[in-house]
């Protein structure tokens, strides 16, 4: 009996934010339904300015679990800011349009981002209101734990009163557009206010720019890639100034004033494109999914685990590094995997092609079964005989009723001479021609209706055949149909149309019986009319008038025998010609259903090639590119999978399987078949097929797989597995200094934590996921300042250029940037002095060189000075060299504060105050500089400088 596994579960909330955060929640939801169903207290929420409609293969989202704030007019709301206060009261540039937002992103801009949620406030607030009320409702803990079967328990860890001990969110985003890094602190604060009984521990999962690179479109705009780095810079000198000023206070459109004093988050995961160790991920897809099983796997560690995982990386979270908090982490996940997916693929496409060449195609020259002809034969005379077709039975039923009657019979017979029984009789003929055209036109339905139900039976019998015995026994069923008859083949026993029509041609009544018939009656009708007017009977008629009649009666019924005999021969010989016709029609029905079968056949050939295809494919490992991460390793090789299809396709009754899949089809016309694409015989088939291995590979578990191997394969597998984890955000490690380095932390998620078999080293990271067919493990870093981060630098170079241009305030408040810098101000006074001595002329610009001049000999004496007084080519190294030199910094500093002396300080104040509007006039006249960031390092150099001489 197996042991029952315990899933622990905490109010969970999971929000995306633009659209990488919706692709990574429909993952998420995707993961998490699979392994537990849809549990009541795990909630969803994605909010973009795009689209947020269900699309074809993506896990659906319900109605409430979807904001999209689009399709309105910004400029309207900014043209009238004083309608909106919440709004008015924190944007950062009243002067700014940031355009219309319909189907995409606000034009990268942070600001209108943030102006969309609050123009859409009303539809977005409710939604996460519902989500998080959801979160907080005791019945949800009560039907969450209901979900238990005997084999899991559900459990949702409970303090005081039932109350959870803690509520999870996860925010997920980009860092790089107008949406989700315009919306985060608001959303992450939002959360905290309205989660607040439940302690939230808020997780945010940032995806850095590089990782959107893999973009095309954003790989080849330099300016959209340019601009995903300002914003980034821009987003985290956000963040950081409310880690270190802990407290969000923001007026909402709703009126509410939401005041929160506490950090945004607790962890803040940076997933960028390559690792520490120089590997990549591939794509954003692959971004996405390591993710979204990162999520998964936090959300089902237990609320102990997660209070341990904080308190010993607080100490390192709450640490600093040159005065900036060492807030930010990492992340990586891989997984070992025993790839069902790809083994039912290769199952499904493998025993696909056998139903169609040994099903649809069976009897052909690449099929095992062989077709009788006498089975063919036998089918034939079957179906003639079912549907009424063979010679007598066709003619039975077209003649039957048919018959032209004589009206004027019993008058003509009472006639008292030859003259009027020949007028009758000319009258007679007149309603003869009617009836008989009467009765051809009802022989003509007749026949007409006979083809409709016989090519109805035909059609049904040839589907039927398809689908007991297979295309080439159908098609052979036809050929027989339709064949010339051999010699001597027209009797009773033949089972070809053309053999029946042949014996109708043969056997029945001829064009000239007809002829002959009317040619009697034509001549009884002369010996009638010669009758009348011989004198011989004109005489006998007086001298014994019984005699007489008795003659005139003879040739009377003489006629009328006749023309009953003609009559009878026009209706045989009408249905004869509809019985041919029919005959006819139904060959030419036959030779379509013929060609019809040839253009499913070839549609199946061509699907069983592409099948084979397919399988052959599916046996090819996952391809590992030289530097890509592998975010997923499997257990098994093309071996493995061939020798599994073998074993399972040894039990399958193939012929049993081919019917069961053809009734399945709901085709009644052979021309549905034709129609169908060789595609979607190929779906409709494997879908079919893979009913006959799902269970079984549902069944399979990895560790009983790796059981079966070596006894140290399961160590090695883990061990392997963690040391593969390595975070995906590069850092500059010498940065830290002699400061710890980052806190590691793992996961290990696994089908039962309980399971005996897990090695007892990682039995303690060990969480039960209840998938069988995985081991994911998930490594976390902790502890690194946002300065550190790898490509810093460059984000900030982007950020001072996009500045410059003035056209997007980057920011999402009023003032903040001026917010505190990313960068610590690395010695700040020495900087100050190299400003300071560059003003005084200590330090002078000679070219594209900068030199030390501490006796200003080339200012005032022109004077070239020596290689040992240069510092840098530029401005930028110019500093960093001089910095970098105590002597210098400290001689400098000496010469400036004797300038200060010799010349008082109201003359260096008023100096100081020139220098500032000389570098201020600068800035206005050539803004877009690439010397601006330092004339305005300057500008704060020579004010801090003036305030310390004001005292």
């Amino acid at each position: 009996m197996e042991r029952v596994q315990e899933f622990y579960f905490s109010p969970t909330l999971i929000i995306g934010l633009g659209g990488t955060g919706q692709k990574v929640v429909r993952r998420v939801k995707g993961r998490l339904r699979e392994a537990f169903g849809d549990v009541p207290i795990i909630r969803y929420l994605v909010i973009d300015t795009d689209s947020t409609a269900n699309q074809p293969g993506e896990e659906p989202l319900e109605d409430y679990e979807r904001v999209e704030m689009r399709g309105f007019d910004l400029n309207q709301v900014v043209e009238n800011l004083s309608r909106f206060p919440s709004i008015q009261k924190w944007w950062p540039a009243p002067g700014l349009k940031p355009g219309f937002i319909r189907g995409g992103a606000p034009q990268q801009m942070r600001c209108a981002g943030r102006l969309a949620l609050f123009s859409k406030y009303s539809d977005f607030i409710p939604k996460l209101r519902e989500a998080a009320s959801a979160l907080a409702e005791i019945e949800n803990y009560t039907k969450t734990e209901e979900m238990s079967t005997p084999e899991k328990r559900y459990i949702v860890e409970r303090g005081e009163e039932g109350v959870p001990i803690m509520a999870k969110v996860f925010i997920i985003l980009s860092l790089c557009g107008g949406t989700g890094s315009g919306i985060l602190l608001d959303v992450a604060y939002l959360c905290r206010y309205l989660l607040q009984d439940l302690h939230p521990r808020i997780n945010v999962m940032a995806v850095l720019p590089t990782a959107l690179d893999t973009i095309p479109t954003i790989r080849r705009t330099t300016i959209i890639r340019d601009k995903n780095r300002a914003n980034t810079y821009a987003c985290l000198k956000e963040i950081d100034h409310f880690l270190s000023n802990p407290r969000w206070v923001c007026l909402y459109p709703d009126g509410a004033s939401v005041e929160v004093s506490a950090p945004p988050f607790d962890f803040m995961y940076m997933v960028d494109l390559h690792n520490q160790k120089g590997e990549r991920l591939n794509s954003i897809d692959d971004i996405c999914e390591m993710i979204a099983s990162a999520i998964f796997l936090s959300t089902g560690l237990p609320t102990a685990r997660e209070i341990e995982r904080q308190d010993t990386i607080s100490h390192i979270t709450l640490a600093q590094v040159q005065g900036k908090f060492r807030a930010y982490s990492s992340v990586a996940i891989t997984s070992l995997i025993f790839p069902k997916e790809r083994i039912l693929d290769y199952c499904s496409a493998k025993m696909a092609e056998a139903l169609i060449r040994e099903g649809f195609l069976q009897g052909s020259e690449s099929s095992s079964v062989k077709i009788k002809k006498s089975d063919v034969e036998q089918a034939v005379s079957a179906f003639l005989g079912e549907a009424h077709l063979r010679a007598e039975d066709v003619m039975s039923e077209l003649r039957s009723g048919r018959q032209v009657f004589i009206t004027k019979k019993s008058e003509i017979l009472r006639s008292q001479d030859a003259a009027n029984a020949l007028r009758l009789l000319t009258e007679q003929e007149e309603d003869n021609r009617n009836q008989r055209q009467e009765q051809a036109n009802l022989i003509k339905e007749k026949a007409a209706s006979l083809l409709e139900e016989a090519k109805e039976a035909l059609e049904r019998r040839v589907l039927d055949e398809v689908k007991e015995r297979g295309l080439h026994f159908a098609a052979l069923f036809l050929e027989t149909l339709t064949r010339e008859p051999q010699p001597g083949e027209v009797g009773v026993t033949t089972t070809s149309l053309l053999g029946l029509r042949r014996r109708i041609e043969s056997e029945g009544v001829p064009e000239e019986a007809l002829k002959k018939a009317e040619g009697s009656y034509t001549k009884a009708k002369s010996q009638l009319k010669a009758f009348e007017g011989n004198t011989f009977w004109k005489v006998i008629r007086f001298i014994s008038k019984s005699w007489w009649q008795r003659k005139l009666k003879g040739h009377i019924s003489n006629c009328l025998t006749n023309m009953e005999e003609a009559n009878g021969r026009a209706i045989d010989i009408e249905a004869q010609r509809r019985a041919l016709d029919l005959y006819n029609a139904l060959v030419m029905e036959a030779k379509r259903l013929l060609s019809s079968l040839a253009q499913v056949r070839q549609k199946l050939m061509i699907a069983a090639e592409k099948l084979s295809a397919e399988a052959e494919d599916k046996l090819k490992p996952p391809s590992a590119m030289e530097g890509v991460y592998e975010l997923a390793t499997e257990v098994v090789d093309a071996d493995y999978i061939m020798r599994y299809y073998e074993e399972k396709a040894i039990s399958i009754d193939l012929p049993t399987a081919f019917r069961g899949f053809a009734q399945s089809l709901p085709d009644t016309r052979v021309a549905q078949l034709e129609m169908r694409s060789e595609k979607d015989y190929i779906n409709r088939l494997k879908e079919y097929a893979a009913g006959y291995f799902r269970e079984g590979l549902e069944r399979i578990r990895l560790l009983d797989l790796l059981s079966e191997r070596a006894p140290e394969e399961i160590e090695r597998q883990f061990q392997k597995l963690i040391s593969h984890c390595e975070p995906f955000c590069r850092y500059n490690k010498a940065g830290l200094g002699e400061e710890p380095e980052p806190i590691f932390v793992s996961i290990i998620g696994v089908e039962d934590k309980g399971d005996l078999r897990i090695p007892e080293r990682y039995r303690n990271e060990a969480i039960s996921t209840g998938l069988r067919h995985r081991i994911d493990a998930l490594r976390a870093f902790h502890g690194i300042p946002a300065f550190l981060i790898s490509d810093m630098r460059e984000y900030k170079g982007c950020y001072e250029r996009e500045k410059r241009r003035g056209v997007d305030p980057l920011h999402i408040g009023q003032g903040w940037d001026r917010f505190e810098d990313i960068f610590p101000e690395l010695k700040r006074e020495a900087r100050d002095i190299f400003a300071l001595a560059l003003a005084f002329d200590f330090i002078v610009q000679i070219g594209e060189w900068y030199y030390f001049d501490p006796d200003r000999k080339y200012k005032e004496k022109g004077i070239r000075l020596p290689v040992e007084n240069r510092l840098a080519q530029g401005r930028e190294k110019a500093e960093e060299a001089f910095i970098e030199r105590d002597d210098i910094v400290s001689k400098a500093m000496e010469l400036i504060e004797e300038e200060i002396t010799r010349k008082g300080n109201e003359a260096i104040i008023s100096f100081l105050e020139q220098k500032i509007e000389e570098n201020e006039g600068k800035i206005r006249e050539r803004p877009t500089s690439d010397l601006r960031e330092f004339w305005e390092r300057d500008i704060e150099a020579f004010k801090r400088k003036l305030k310390a001489l004001q005292g």
